[in-house]
């Protein structure tokens, strides 16, 4: 049996190293290719070629790569820590407080998920373009995508799953509601916050 369960790991290790190789090709076709001059890349020829640097080179320097790239930082940082703000706000709105038409609010919150961004496009163009002044500004590739329906029905679910007797007793203490957000909720969702980082 020993022997048979030593087989069956080569099998897997055997399929697992395959499926990374399949699934890895396109990556690995790229950096070959990325070594190769540009007389070369459309051949078949699958041997890394010495122009590495002298490519990488051009393409830092001609194509603003460097530029492209601290663009997608500053926006991907901000859009993942205003979005994940703005939605743990949300659902301790959602979920903690009481006010006229909450379960509306939510209703309308979820019916946002089922519009597509490509039925917005051209409303949200007009109104950061010409109504904001934002054209070419980080503002206007930031601000239109910090509002999180996915990330406050995340919070919300997670949020009812903690028991209400700790926020009463929290607020026995005298904890209001930010402290109580920052010092137990937040604490306690550092999974759903690390899957809405990731989303």
């Amino acid at each position: 049996s020993r022997s048979r369960r030593a087989r069956g790991e080569w099998v897997t290790h055997a399929a697992l190293i395959l499926s990374v190789l399949i699934i890895g090709a396109p990556l690995i076709l790229a950096v070959i290719k990325s070594t190769q001059t540009s007389s070369v890349v459309l051949s078949p020829s699958l041997l890394p070629g010495g122009a590495f640097f002298q490519n990488l080179s051009g393409v830092w320097q001609d194509a603003n790569l460097g530029r492209y790239m601290l663009n997608s930082l500053v926006v991907a940082v901000c859009v993942t820590a205003g979005k994940t703000t703005l939605a743990l706000l949300a659902a301790l709105a959602f979920v903690y407080f009481r006010f006229p038409l909450k379960g509306a609010a939510f209703t309308l919150v979820l019916l946002s998920l089922m519009l597509p961004t490509e039925v917005l496009i051209i409303a949200l163009f007009d109104l950061v373009s010409r109504d904001l002044n934002w054209a070419n500004t980080y503002a206007a590739i930031i601000v239109p995508f910090l509002a999180s329906a996915t990330g406050t029905f995340l919070f919300r679910q997670h949020f009812l799953s903690i028991p209400t007797s700790l926020a009463d007793a929290a607020r026995i203490d005298g904890c209001g509601p930010l402290r109580y957000l920052t010092h137990i909720l937040i604490p306690m969702s550092t999974n759903t916050i690390g899957a809405l980082a990731v989303i």
